[in-house]
């Protein structure tokens, strides 16, 4: 099975950039969403959905780390695109390899919602993050858009640190002529 993530990894250059998007991020999916979470994915982006190939199979996502002391972040964004009838329901769990992460999920008709790791994911040489539907669901895992990001510790300061030190001493000036 080819890996989403690699795929995105390799045509992340290719794609096009959505004017929508209040962080400028590149995305490969592509709601209308009726409400905002704090994480604004563009309804654009949220209006299509992935679902696995096989109904009762699992969503899955996998990527090879960096090296063996990379750190990842992972942000999952769902919504409902379908009204569910009465006898329909949709909701799953998510796993991170092997280990219970999040569920049950029930994504909301027509608004985001976003799971997320509030810190980084335990290191690992391969990373798969499945999505399976739950027993009581009638309908496979959905996913609108993920966003993976690696952390990347700066040798060097990107700021030049006299800029700080200007920048105190003027507040100092200011707080000090109050």
């Amino acid at each position: 099975m080819d890996s989403i993530f690699s795929w995105l990894i390799v045509n992340v250059l290719c794609l096009p950039r959505y004017g929508y998007d209040v962080y400028d991020r590149t995305w490969q999916l592509s709601i209308d969403s009726q409400s905002h979470n704090e994480y604004q994915p563009p309804s654009i982006v949220m209006s299509t959905v992935a679902t696995p190939g096989n109904d009762s199979s699992p969503l899955v996502i996998t990527w090879e780390a960096e090296n063996a002391t990379s750190e990842y972040y992972i942000y999952m964004h769902f919504a409902e695109v379908v009204d569910l009838k009465a006898n329909q329901s949709r909701s799953f769990n998510i796993t991170i390899n092997g280990n219970h992460f999040f569920g049950p999920v029930l994504p909301p008709y027509l608004s985001t919602y976003t799971v997320y790791s509030q810190s980084a994911l335990m290191m690992a040489k391969k990373y798969e993050v499945s999505i399976f539907k739950t027993e009581s669901s009638t309908l496979p895992p959905i996913l609108n858009a993920v966003e993976i990001y690696s952390v990347k510790n700066l040798l060097q300061s990107e700021t030049d640190q006299q800029d700080g030190m200007l920048f105190n001493a003027c507040m100092y000036a200011y707080v000090f002529y109050l």
